[in-house]
């Protein structure tokens, strides 16, 4: 929900604010505003661990484009890294609890241990 609603209003703000942001001048702090706002944007996905580019022509629109872009990057590595994460637990509990499973447990254990670090790596330690 929070992706969706983040993205219709990145798309709302460049379809209002199509100018360059090289070529503009500002007349007011209203004309600000959106410039502002997604360089903010900009700034908080970075320091949570997104990569985004920094598009070529710098407009309104392309800047909102490559923040979405690098949004949707972002947490579908993370939807994938949590995804592997979750299989690894299932398979250690199943080598734990399923007696036809327990030869696997070396190897689920390991695998669980090397997907915890791929998640940590990626959110950082608690």
């Amino acid at each position: 929900m929070f992706i969706c609603t983040l993205t219709s209003w990145v798309r709302l703000l460049t379809l209002r604010c199509d100018e360059s942001w090289t070529n503009s001048k500002p007349t007011d702090r209203a004309d600000e505003l959106p410039g502002r706002l997604l360089q903010r944007l900009r700034k908080f996905l970075e320091a949570n661990g997104a990569r985004i580019n920094i598009p070529e022509d710098r407009s309104f629109e392309t800047e909102g484009e490559t923040i979405e872009s690098g949004l949707k990057r972002t947490i579908a590595g993370r939807d994938t890294v949590m995804r592997s994460l979750i299989r690894a637990v299932y398979r250690f509990r199943d080598a734990t609890l399923v007696d036809a499973k327990k030869d696997d447990f070396g190897s689920a254990f390991q695998n669980l241990y090397r997907e915890l670090e791929r998640a940590e790596s990626l959110v950082g330690p608690s």
